[in-house]
């Protein structure tokens, strides 16, 4: 088996984005559609999903090299991404300064806690759904990946650090 480098798994993770992103996208429009919320909250819950990780394609170099770069290193994708949508947000006529600050906020609390990278704690709505959302997908993506690497095995198969506990495969 070919051994995996860091460039492997970065290169890996950068395919992955692009289906996180369309699942937390999916994902925070749902939720804020079953809340009741006004259809464009939904729509702009759907972006907020699709831009909460845009950060990571100026975090991280292209191939070959696939490593975090210098402003990857130093600010992080949060920090990358909420610059990234402010640039773009300066570029549109007209575009509402609160709606802006909201989305903006959405980006920057989107890990939810402080202890998690984020810069501040989700203080909307809004944040608090697009969190959800990132941390649903996520998780479900780390418990496929643990049960896949489970093989055949269908009893238990051990404590998963990243989820807390010990897991196992249901009956198919």
């Amino acid at each position: 088996m070919e051994k995996r480098t860091t460039g492997h798994i970065l290169r890996l993770n950068l395919a992955a984005e692009l289906t996180h992103g369309m699942c937390v996208s999916n994902l925070a429009f749902q939720v804020a559609c079953e809340m009741g919320l006004p259809p464009e909250t939904c729509h702009e819950m759907a972006v907020a999903g699709m831009v909460h990780d845009i950060g990571k394609v100026k975090e991280l170099s292209r191939f070959p090299e696939n490593d975090y770069t210098d402003d990857g290193q130093l600010l992080g994708h949060i920090v990358i991404g909420t610059e990234m949508v402010s640039s773009a947000i300066r570029a549109i006529k007209d575009f509402p300064p609160g709606l802006a600050s909201e989305l903006k906020h959405c980006i920057i609390a989107h890990h939810g806690e402080l202890e998690y990278g984020s810069p501040k704690k989700p203080a909307l709505l809004e944040a608090l759904a697009l969190n959800f959302a990132d941390n649903t997908d996520a998780k479900m993506e780390t418990m496929l990946e643990a049960l896949n690497a489970g093989g055949e095995n269908k009893g238990w198969l051990g404590y998963n650090r990243l989820l807390e506990t010990n897991i196992r495969k249901t009956a198919e």
